[in-house]
């Protein structure tokens, strides 16, 4: 399986767009493959197939499909099909400056989360999200003023639609409100600190409880053990650094908080389906 490093479409933004108009000469399979992003293809002529853990998932003209962030999936577009697709992040301008906690609690979230889903041509769902999909591809051929920003409205658009359809689960449904407010200050400390070596006394006494209650809060609350957590915020922070410095994997192991390199392309490997180095060398596939 082979890991695809998303290239945005849209300048300062997460967005990818492709296949916007040229129908397919040949069944096309594109083996199994795994990103970060949440993808969603509807299918303008024709028809196309996605294997998910051997489930098959068809989709028709005027169909869509959504694939949920990091799930491994490949697919069949049939000859004479014209499929027309997106992917992103639920942060769709990833600028430090737009940066929020929500954006690691909500890819954290949806790491578990449905797997994918097909929205039937006809059905409501199909029709809000086709109308933004159909406006994005319109937007993106033409390039007219500010086209980009109202791509990027269009796919806010889309993921309201998702989260009150619960496709994907928004943070604010998926936390206990009060309990958050408890350990906000942990979870800010952590994306500022992530680079050194953070111990439970430390944490628990940011928000002047024991270490044992505060396992049991943070769990209660994320519904994963701190370490967990802590971790994955560190391989979001590793992965921009892989992708936009020509640090070594050791550089970036140490700069990133964990405690060896070994352990580093362990749990790197975890959420992203390949060690360190490797996702060094993947570059994304226009074939897709």
């Amino acid at each position: 399986m082979r890991n695809e490093v998303i290239m945005p479409s849209i300048p300062n933004s997460s967005i990818h767009i492709s296949g916007t108009g040229h129908k397919s000469k040949k069944d096309a399979f594109c083996d199994i493959h795994v990103h970060s992003e949440f993808e969603l293809l509807k299918i303008l002529e024709g028809q196309t197939e996605f294997y998910i853990y051997g489930k098959e998932y068809r989709v028709r003209c005027g169909d869509i499909i959504f694939v949920n962030s990091r799930v491994p999936h490949s697919t069949t577009i049939h000859k004479d099909s014209i499929a027309f697709f997106i992917q992103f992040h639920t942060d769709i301008q990833p600028d430090d400056s737009e940066i929020h906690m929500s954006k690691y609690l909500s890819r954290f979230v949806n790491i578990a989360n449905e797997d994918a889903v097909v929205f039937k041509k006809g059905t409501e769902i199909n029709h809000c999200i086709s109308n933004c999909l159909d406006s994005i591809r319109n937007e993106y051929i033409h390039k007219d003023s500010s086209y980009d920003l109202f791509i990027k409205g269009y796919i806010y658009n889309i993921l309201a639609m998702l989260y009150r359809n619960k496709v994907i689960i928004h943070p604010e449904s998926f936390f206990e409100s009060g309990n958050v407010s408890k350990i906000l200050p942990v979870l800010e400390y952590i994306d500022a600190n992530y680079s050194k070596q953070l111990t439970l006394p430390q944490l628990s006494e940011i928000i002047n409880v024991n270490e044992f209650y505060f396992c049991r809060l943070f769990k209660k609350v994320v519904n994963t053990p701190v370490v967990q957590y802590l971790n994955f915020v560190r391989v979001c922070k590793a992965e921009k650094l892989l992708l936009s410095t020509d640090k070594s994997v050791s550089e970036i192991a140490f700069e990133t908080g964990f405690s060896s390199v070994s352990y580093f392309n362990r749990i790197f490997k975890k959420y992203k389906f390949c060690t360190p180095g490797m996702y060094k060398k993947i570059k994304y596939d226009p074939g897709h």
